[in-house]
């Protein structure tokens, strides 16, 4: 897969299925990835759905779900809230690169602060493009012994 015949789009109403179905057959995929949780945040907290979805010749190779959340902290996009964990889901590095990259230009288009990336594992490709792997643990949250304890996080001027 040529990364320059990758197109990467924000989800429409007629991607819908071809995310599901993505969703649905990725072995790492969780209930965060799914549209039904999306529906979820989206009724109860009207944070903004930015969906992304990778497609080479039409075929889905990747998903990336994110929030655009507005508050007194200020502008951010976040994948996902509420969340144990979240972050891309892709066939390689490569798609996981250009949907990261995708997701920094829609943050410098919405004028977010920054973006947050709470993914189950390390993401190799994403420090080369600018993100900052960050200790959970600061402020309000506990370590349950789940292991879950980095997250990536961008801040933009």
């Amino acid at each position: 897969m040529n990364s320059a015949d990758l197109v990467v789009t924000i989800l429409t109403p007629s991607d819908e299925p071809a995310w599901q179905a993505y969703v649905n057959s990725h072995p790492y995929a969780t209930i965060y990835h799914t549209l039904d949780w999306r529906d979820i945040l989206y009724s109860e907290y009207r944070f903004e759905p930015v969906y992304l979805m990778a497609k080479d010749n039409e075929r889905v190779v990747g998903v990336f779900p994110l929030f655009l959340v507005k508050n007194l902290r200020g502008r951010r996009l976040i994948s996902l809230p509420f969340s144990i964990y979240g972050g891309p889901l892709a066939e390689t590095d490569s798609v996981t690169e250009v949907l990261l990259g995708r997701c920094v230009g829609i943050v410098r288009e919405v004028k977010a602060g920054y973006v947050e990336i709470k993914p189950a594992s390390r993401i190799e490709c994403a420090e080369r493009i600018g993100f900052e792997t960050l200790e959970w643990g600061t402020g309000t949250v506990m370590d349950l012994g789940i292991g879950f304890k980095k997250s990536l996080e961008t801040r933009f001027p």
